[in-house]
């Protein structure tokens, strides 16, 4: 339920799918033909078992790769934490889109940074260096924090980590929601992530708004036109 307190691997969400069950019970049918047909070739001299014996293989194959399907129906938690999913139980019976959020498993005894750095920011921060980051709450921006073991997760993503990132959730980012009603962010981005150590007074929770201040190295105009440049021709023409 939500609020309560769950362990990793706990069983949160089992859904189902009407046509994989329905694929899966046919293919039992045909099994079952096949094992029939294979014992009357086995008794017969006139019939080769090889032909029958390959299709029963793919059949296990497909109905292997069915069951791998409907056991990632079953969503567990992925750590410990509180459950926390307010509005999950209106959604019984409903369709459920890919990559939709249904809940959120908050733990309260560790807390990380996730922000976005765009495509255009991102090649001045992979040139081997540790980065110097400060970061400021919105809520109380007089409040400080100085992350260590900050990392960029080098590959572009669309699916923004909290959905308090974007415009309509107070965020910056715009985003629009794809044929299968997730929300996507517009530009690619490159997602930061950095630890946060609690602070005494300061009481942390999921969805809070951040701002990020990285501190880097001067360089020359001419380096950063030439690669303001480069990206320009290279996100509007895949150069």
């Amino acid at each position: 339920r939500h609020g309560d307190w769950v362990s990793q691997g706990d069983i949160l969400v089992e859904m189902s799918n009407t046509d994989l069950d329905q694929n899966i019970a046919r293919i039992d049918y045909q099994l079952e033909e096949f094992n029939w047909r294979l014992r009357a070739a086995r008794r017969s001299r006139d019939i080769d078992p090889g032909p029958i014996l390959q299709q029963t293989q793919a059949l296990l194959e497909r109905k292997a790769d069915l069951l791998r399907q409907q056991n990632s129906l079953i969503v567990r938690a992925p750590q410990s934490g509180i459950f926390s999913a307010p509005s999950l139980g209106s959604r019984v019976g409903s369709f459920i889109a890919r990559g939709e959020e249904l809940a959120t498993i908050i733990d309260e005894r560790e807390f990380r940074l996730s922000t976005v750095v765009t495509q255009d920011e991102v090649s001045t921060l992979f040139d081997g260096r540790d980065l110097d980051v400060e970061v400021r709450l919105h809520a109380k921006p007089g409040i400080v924090f100085y992350p260590e073991n900050v990392s960029l997760i080098p590959f572009q993503r669309f699916i923004l980590p909290s959905p308090a990132m974007s415009i309509p959730g107070g965020g910056d980012i715009a985003v629009q929601r794809d044929a299968e009603g997730v929300e996507r962010a517009i530009e690619p981005f490159f997602e930061l992530q950095a630890p946060l150590k609690k602070l005494e007074g300061v009481r942390l929770q999921e969805g809070l708004l951040a701002t990020a201040r990285i501190a880097l190295e001067p360089k020359p105009l001419i380096s950063r036109w030439v690669r303001n440049i480069s990206q320009t021709l290279q996100r509007r023409y895949q150069l």
